[in-house]
């Protein structure tokens, strides 16, 4: 959960989760829709996928233990150097060197690395390990990434500060960018790749019940969550909505139903999403629908692995009917 994802937000899900998935076994034999749903408002769902598939193989292992060798550890869905260090080092106290990006900033600042980067890579992985307290490397390599959390931060490090709470840097006597004066130097910023514009149309539909219309979504932006119905925007023509035909035939979308409830922004990588939200009714004809549709109130959707996308547009068909009255 940590990976990409601030402490702040993980910290409330954390023991959500664990409840629910107390052992890999019980996340091994979980439906990936039940995990996806604990994973909503996360983001990076693939990280769900993988670390339920990750536990399938535990749950398989001899005693369902997750192994000790690191070139076993990743081997497991989801698990490269880094978790793999990290799960043994903490868990099991083995003597494996942690390099996280806050733990690649403190060693590029130590050392000043050249060429200065902020990529864990042979340097400084080897750097760590040779720092690496033996006897007790769970709590070094938690130490370590601490102090480039708090302390050592990419910018304003508290080499020096007192009384801020998180000062002075307990090793800024031997820290070589901080006796040249250079912390800001190292590492060197990565150069962030061009925003992407995406424009597309998001379609709250809802049944005489009130019930949502939610798809499997087959977007290239989040795929296999449950979303309403979203569709790449062409033509920025407020009436040229080509939902019905979009939809399977037994839909029946009541075209003069549709209004703009308002725009909503989503941020996926380096992708600026720009959503147009429309709501309006839609009649899903007789028997059963289609396995990629459902019709859910909006307490069903919490059982649903969705994207905080779908917070986002019903807040907005929520501000509409405010201002509708």
């Amino acid at each position: 959960m940590l990976q990409q994802t601030r402490v702040e937000t993980v910290r409330p899900r954390y023991s959500a989760f664990l409840a629910a998935f107390p052992t890999p076994a019980a996340l091994a034999a979980a439906r990936e829709e039940t995990v996806l749903a604990h994973w909503s408002g996360l983001g990076y769902y693939a990280r769900a996928r993988r670390l339920r598939s990750g536990a399938s193989v535990v749950a398989e292992r001899p005693g369902g233990a997750f192994p000790r060798d690191p070139a076993a550890a990743r081997a497991i869905p989801g698990i490269g150097p880094y978790t793999a260090a990290a799960v043994l080092s903490i868990s099991f106290d083995l003597p494996y060197a942690v390099v996280d990006g806050n733990v690649a900033r403190v060693l590029a600042r130590l050392y000043c690395l050249e060429p200065p980067h902020d990529r864990p890579g042979a340097r400084a992985r080897m750097l760590a390990q040779a720092l690496l307290d033996p006897a007790h490397p769970g709590d070094h390599n938690q130490a370590m990434m601490e102090l480039g959390a708090l302390v050592c931060l990419p910018t304003g490090p508290a080499c020096t500060a007192t009384g801020t709470g998180r000062g002075p840097c307990p090793v800024a006597e031997y820290c070589r960018a901080h006796a040249a004066g250079m912390t800001h130097r190292y590492p060197a910023r990565r150069s962030r790749p061009t925003p992407v514009k995406v424009q597309a149309r998001l379609f709250l539909l809802r049944d005489r019940k009130g019930r949502l219309l939610v798809e499997k979504n087959h977007w290239q932006f989040l795929p296999r969550l449950w979303l309403p119905v979203i569709r790449p925007e062409t033509i920025d023509v407020p009436g040229a909505l080509d939902v019905p035909a979009a939809l399977p035939a037994r839909f029946r979308v009541r075209v003069d139903s549709l209004c703009e409830a308002g725009r909503v922004e989503h941020t996926i990588t380096n992708h600026r999403i720009r959503l147009r939200v429309f709501t309006g009714l839609v009649d899903s004809g007789p028997g059963p629908l289609p396995g990629e549709y459902l019709l859910v109130t909006d307490a069903e959707l919490a059982g649903l692995g969705r994207s905080s996308i779908l917070e986002k547009a019903l807040r907005a068909e929520h501000a509409a009917a405010a201002r509708r009255g």
